[in-house]
């Protein structure tokens, strides 16, 4: 199994997050006016992509994270 430098199998959801913890981290992400897009890429893919975890991520997760957030700005505009 591929794992990446953050140590975490690559591929899939970075995390297994509860619905009802999901919805409270999303509920605080609104809250601290995070861009409407993040939280979208957040909701589809699992994962939060910042500068300090960008290696956290493989070349395809992070193309899904940009895809995710793609589609939000088309959708809403």
């Amino acid at each position: 199994m591929q794992h990446t430098p953050c140590g975490r199998a690559a591929g899939g959801r970075n995390l297994a997050i509860p619905p009802r913890l999901e919805t409270e981290i999303v509920a605080d992400m609104e809250e601290l006016g995070l861009d409407p897009a993040y939280i979208y890429a957040f909701q589809h893919t699992g994962m939060m992509v910042t500068d300090s975890t960008l290696d956290c991520y493989t070349d395809s997760e992070l193309l899904g994270w940009q895809d995710a957030l793609n589609r939000y700005r088309q959708l809403a505009a």
